[in-house]
């Protein structure tokens, strides 16, 4: 399971043709500024059934700040 912001899951997009190459069962959940979604279980329950790759767009908060930006911004470096 892989979970990558919408940002830099485009840094890396092109990976997702050798995961599918290369037959590799991965769930990546890409993390999208927007609003949050209440099916997980019933949208991983389906994944699990499956035998190959899946990628979910998990809507999050466009208010949610990592650690290491609000310590770079705190310093006043941004």
């Amino acid at each position: 399971m892989l979970f990558e912001g919408d940002g830099s899951l485009l840094m890396h997009i092109q990976e997702l043709e050798m995961v599918q190459r290369h037959g590799i069962k991965l769930l990546i959940c890409v993390l999208n500024d927007g609003a949050y979604v209440s099916q997980l279980k019933g949208l991983f329950d389906t994944y699990q059934a499956q035998g190959t790759a899946e990628i979910w767009i998990v809507h999050i908060s466009d208010q949610v700040v990592s650690p290491s930006t609000r310590r770079t911004v705190g310093h006043g470096k941004m």
